[in-house]
């Protein structure tokens, strides 16, 4: 049976038919919600979230369970916003406009940058702030801000392109 996931500072399990919440998954730790919440495409039943104390989560359907904690401590200063996973790798896009690279199988931090200092643009034009970040078919990052930029990315920070709205 297909569950239905959803993210408001917890992680609900929905019944699609019912439309009735089947679980709740609410964070371990006092005064820590969860953010952002990505299911991974190798294996449905797994559901990554990101908290308020930048760590990052597993949790498995199936069994209700937490499975992996990542202390995702990285000098970003901001709030994980995002969370887009591709094959072992997951992006986390902070707040300020930092994109973090994770490997998911063992939580090591593969590749770190600030997409604005990369921009083709004068500092004038850069927006610090990330609207949206997605992961193509092709396993590259599409970001887009508040100034209309569109940017293409490998997952390695390497830029492919930008497109101005």
């Amino acid at each position: 049976q297909q569950n239905v996931v959803s993210c408001d500072g917890s992680v609900h399990l929905w019944d699609p038919e019912t439309c009735y919440s089947i679980y709740q998954f609410i964070s371990p730790r006092v005064n820590t919600q969860f953010l952002a919440m990505d299911v991974l495409p190798e294996s449905p039943s797994s559901v990554l979230v990101a908290t308020n104390d930048f760590n990052l989560r597993l949790i498995d359907i199936r069994s209700k369970n937490f499975q992996h904690l990542w202390k995702t401590h990285f000098p970003t200063g901001g709030a994980i916003r995002f969370l887009v996973s591709c094959g072992t790798w997951v992006a986390a896009g902070n707040v300020n406009g930092v994109i973090n690279i994770i490997d998911i199988r063992s939580g090591e931090l593969l590749y770190h940058w600030k997409p604005a200092d990369k921009w083709p643009l004068p500092p004038s034009a850069w927006s610090e702030n990330l609207l949206q970040l997605k992961v193509t078919p092709h396993g590259n990052l599409l970001t887009s801000t508040g100034t209309g930029l569109i940017s293409l990315w490998k997952p390695n920070s390497k830029p492919l392109n930008h497109f101005r709205g």
